[in-house]
């Protein structure tokens, strides 16, 4: 009765174009296959690397809107997103986990945005979510940097969780955003000295290149 007075009292919308839809988090057909643009990145020793869309209009709005506003009205939109999303990344996987903040970050945030992004779909996928990668320092935000400034910002920035065992597993390595890939790498970096036996990336949307 409440999701349907919300309805009433604040039509639900299409996340690009505005134009009403039927549930809150829909899009309209258009706006959501224009937005669907899987794309396979560059990540050395990766065993796959994917973005599922481009970090522009409105993935970026609404990423932007759950990062630095906590604005979790988005992931429903999300969610439509990924599901709508051919499955790029090839499984099985023994479990996922996400690149982790800055503990100040984390802190000040209240959540990890890609833990928070990919939550729902990992449940669907039936893959377990394990928060196995820990920052070993703070680092300076990556806005404005080079590719080679952010490689040495995250060198030996990431490191296992003490105790956590990664040897022989199949992981699937979350991030909301690709740029350089310079966070990924140590993040893969990290989990193969682990022992990790693959490792594969899928991220919300990139930009790279832009």
């Amino acid at each position: 009765m409440f999701s349907a007075l919300l309805d009433f009292l604040f039509p639900p919308h299409c996340p690009a174009c505005d134009a009403y839809v039927p549930s809150r988090g829909g899009w309209c057909e258009r706006c959501l296959a224009a937005a669907i643009a899987p794309v396979r990145l560059q990540v050395s020793g990766a065993f796959e690397a994917w973005a599922l869309g481009a970090y522009e209009e409105p993935l970026s709005r609404m990423v932007k809107e759950l990062k630095y506003h906590g604005k979790r009205s988005v992931l429903p939109a999300i969610a439509t997103f990924l599901w709508a999303v051919p499955v790029c990344a090839k499984g099985p996987f023994d479990f996922a986990t996400c690149v982790p903040l800055a503990p100040k970050r984390q802190k000040a945030r209240g959540f990890n945005q890609a833990e928070e992004i990919f939550r729902p779909w990992l449940k669907e996928q039936g893959i377990p979510l394990r928060q196995v990668i820990r920052r070993t320092r703070e680092t300076r935000p990556m806005y404005g940097l080079t590719k080679k400034e952010r490689q040495e910002n995250m060198k030996g920035a990431l490191a296992l969780v003490e105790g956590a065992s990664v040897k022989g597993a199949r992981v699937l390595l979350l991030d909301d955003i690709f740029t350089t890939g310079a966070t990924a790498e140590a993040a893969l970096s990290a989990l193969k000295k682990g022992g990790a036996a693959s490792v594969s990336i899928l991220c919300l949307a990139s930009n790279a290149g832009r």
